[in-house]
């Protein structure tokens, strides 16, 4: 196994992004490590009266994953100087450099040009990479601009090596991307997609490509959490309902595995609810979502379940038989969130350690959760084949799959940068 580290400053502070909020009054799920005091304060419910402990963080559970982000095989991550740089694979323009063209993957990082504002957040999917700006607009690069089709044939999505701003999105918290088509979640907790939606994958009760954002249905209350499959068609979003838990997780679009977790293996225009999470744990706090390619797992009350492919054992469970339910995971700790790739899935526990099970080390990999790092981890995220972990410190490890560089230019324990 191979093992690339790259030394990144402690960017992202006093910032609404990147940071992983929790239901106040629960006990289950804390802040991100990497959160500032103010952050932790605002939900830890000390000095405050019984209103305050007992509402949820009106806040949205944005994923802790913020200085660092996996394509299927490239990375970005903010460096200690504030710029983003990315390497691996750029046959569709993912290292965001106009002077990156002539190459189809790059060892050496890239930075990103053009991107005149503040970063707060970088993002990966299949071929393409996001970053979001301090004033909340997001600008995307690779495969990243959905362009409407002439009727009758299906939309595309056109390669920028540069930095392009997405259509209509501004006040964002995060970023979900898929297989050519992105979803968000704003500021104001709602959910909008667009791009290819063959599957339904956008959300909207149709099967209609759009080049603009549309509103997901089916919530049912607002969204605090999503994601979307990196080399998928699908998509899953923890929506809160307003009372005491940590939201229910809902999933829409392709489901030939099982991956939305309703029990069946129909697609879904509309997010439809997964069933049994919550059902097994008396205080149902989801506080984090991944989605892989074909399967999907949520964190519950500390533990982690999954639901769908499972053929290289990315469930965890033990075995390779698909589930059109979720199943526990089992030996791990009490974990705080978690990234999917193709056929494996990494937890962050709340020690900071990191688990893996599935093909996470581009080799044999293991049915049930291996412990990859032992402590000090606050970021986690999932290429297609490879993983990458930031430390407290700002050390960036990296491992599984290289065949096109995504580990960087650094291989054996304990290189930096």
């Amino acid at each position: 196994m191979l093992v690339a580290l790259l030394s990144l400053g402690a960017c992202i502070t006093n910032s609404e992004v990147g940071k992983f909020y929790s239901p106040a009054g629960g006990d289950g799920g804390t802040s991100d490590p990497s959160s500032t005091s103010d952050a932790g304060a605002a939900h830890s419910g000390g000095g405050g009266d019984a209103a305050t402990t007992n509402t949820i963080d009106p806040r949205p559970l944005v994923p802790a994953q913020a200085r660092i982000a996996a394509g299927a095989a490239s990375t970005c991550a903010i460096d200690a100087s504030g710029e983003v740089i990315c390497w691996g694979d750029n046959v569709h323009g993912q290292l965001g450099a106009t002077g990156s063209s002539q190459y189809a993957a790059s060892e050496v990082p890239w930075v990103v040009q053009g991107l005149d504002i503040g970063i707060d957040a970088v993002f990966g999917g299949s071929f393409a990479h996001c970053a979001l700006k301090k004033d909340g607009h997001v600008v995307c690069w690779g495969d990243s601009v959905y362009e409407r089709a002439a009727p009758g044939t299906a939309m595309k999505a056109a390669t920028t090596y540069a930095p392009r701003e997405a259509p209509a999105l501004s006040q964002v918290a995060t970023v979900a991307i898929g297989a050519y088509f992105q979803c968000a979640l704003t500021l104001a907790k709602s959910a909008k997609c667009y791009g290819l939606n063959s599957a339904g994958q956008l959300g909207d009760r149709s099967r209609n490509d759009s080049d603009t954002p549309v509103d997901v249905s089916g919530m049912g209350g607002p969204v605090r959490a999503i994601s979307a499959a990196q080399s998928g068609y699908f998509a899953c979003a923890i929506a809160s309902n307003g009372g005491g838990d940590g939201g229910a997780v809902k999933c829409w679009g392709a489901n030939g595995h099982g991956q939305l977790g309703n029990g069946s293996t129909d697609d879904a225009t509309e997010a439809e609810s997964v069933i049994g999470l919550g059902l097994s744990f008396e205080d149902g706090n989801v506080t984090a979502i991944a989605t892989g390619s074909d399967h999907a797992c949520a964190v519950v009350a500390g533990s982690v379940l999954c639901w769908g492919s499972n053929t290289t054992g990315q469930l965890g469970d033990g075995t390779t038989e698909e589930r059109t339910r979720p199943t526990l995971v089992s030996g791990l700790p009490r974990m705080l969130t978690l990234t999917a790739g193709t056929g494996h899935t990494c937890a962050l526990s709340e020690a900071g350690a990191v688990y893996c099970w599935g093909n996470y080390d581009g080799d044999t990999g293991s049915l049930t959760p291996d412990i990859v790092i032992s402590g000090a981890i606050v970021e986690i995220t999932a290429g297609s084949r490879h993983t990458c972990a930031l430390s407290a410190g700002g050390t960036l490890r990296c491992w599984g799959a290289d065949e096109r560089y995504q580990l960087g230019p650094f291989y054996g324990k304990g290189t930096q940068l």
